[in-house]
């Protein structure tokens, strides 16, 4: 009975858990500069999402501790972040994740990457986005999330942070929210000076009605889709 159950465990455990094959190459963007990162364009179907190998072949004098950068091609099948990363690769500034069915971003998914400095989420069924997405990274300067299916923006998202060292903020082509501020930082900052300013933190803004589309499961974390219709509405 005992082998059984240690049986039924490892291959629980296992289910939990995959590899990433890394391609390792140097990186050029106009914003962040040259970079050492690990691209990935076969992320496996997993039922968890936990990073516990990563293999590829490093470019002569590399090594983990040498990535900053993690591109993620996810085929239209990832639908999560994987977590544990940092465990590999303690030294990530920038994240790509493109062509996923994530839906949620919960708040935690980025808090290993304490040196964070650029998130970029790119054609996603993402509907919402926690007001606690980047409590933990102090260092963001570039924020874009393109082609999606936001209605749901966490109050406040920009508040543990100061906003003067953001260098660009896209809400992009997202239902009735189209905003890119370029990489213009006065723009970006006022963004975030709306957001705040249009949006506050009322039961009127949170009120339910029959057509609401608030999250009525987690009022207290959300405001109202309708706030941003007017906040990013297309010029």
């Amino acid at each position: 009975m005992k082998i059984l159950l240690l049986l039924l465990f490892f291959i629980f455990d296992v289910g939990k858990s995959f590899t990433i094959d890394c391609n390792y190459y140097t990186w050029n963007h106009d914003v962040v500069g040259d970079l050492y990162q690990c691209g990935t364009t076969n992320i496996p179907i997993s039922l968890g999402n936990i990073v516990t190998n990563v293999t590829g072949t490093h470019l002569i004098g590399k090594s983990n501790r040498d990535v900053e950068a993690i591109y993620i091609l996810g085929n239209w099948i990832l639908s999560f972040v994987p977590k544990d990363f940092s465990y590999f690769f303690p030294n990530i500034k920038a994240i790509n994740i493109y062509h996923t069915t994530i839906e949620r971003l919960y708040g935690d998914e980025f808090n290993e990457f304490p040196q964070l400095e650029y998130l970029t989420i790119i054609n996603s069924n993402l509907t919402t986005i926690s007001s606690k997405i980047f409590e933990r990274t102090p260092n963001i300067k570039n924020v874009r999330f393109r082609n999606g299916m936001l209605n749901r923006v966490g109050y406040n998202i920009f508040s543990s942070i100061d906003v003067t060292q953001l260098q660009w903020v896209a809400f992009y082509n997202h239902r009735g929210i189209s905003r890119d501020s370029g990489e213009n930082q006065a723009a970006a900052i006022e963004i975030v000076k709306e957001l705040r300013e249009k949006c506050p933190f009322t039961d009127e803004n949170l009120s339910i009605t029959e057509n609401s589309t608030c999250n009525n499961r987690r009022i207290e974390e959300f405001v109202c889709f309708a706030c941003f219709v007017i906040l990013f509405k297309l010029t």
